[in-house]
């Protein structure tokens, strides 16, 4: 039993520590000052983000929307809703 242990705590630190993922953008606007934005609903942003158009930063159970997918749907002028 003390070699299994043995041999389980040489694996564990064989392997290679986790890198933290880097977020895609510094900043990031809650659901609703997005909706401010852009001059929709706070339930047209979460629509476009459970239907795919908007792709958020999920921080635990926050959602967050990059300022860059607010600047993407200005200029595409909102016409995929």
């Amino acid at each position: 039993m003390n070699d299994l242990r043995a041999l389980l705590k040489e694996q564990l630190r064989k392997k290679a520590p986790r890198k933290p993922k880097p977020l895609p953008d510094p900043e990031l606007l809650r659901i609703k000052e997005a909706a401010a934005a852009l001059g929709v609903a706070y339930q047209t942003i979460y629509r476009w983000v459970y239907s795919g158009q908007i792709k958020p930063v999920r921080l635990g159970r926050a959602v967050r929307i990059p300022k860059s997918e607010i600047k993407r749907l200005a200029s595409e002028g909102l016409a995929k809703e």
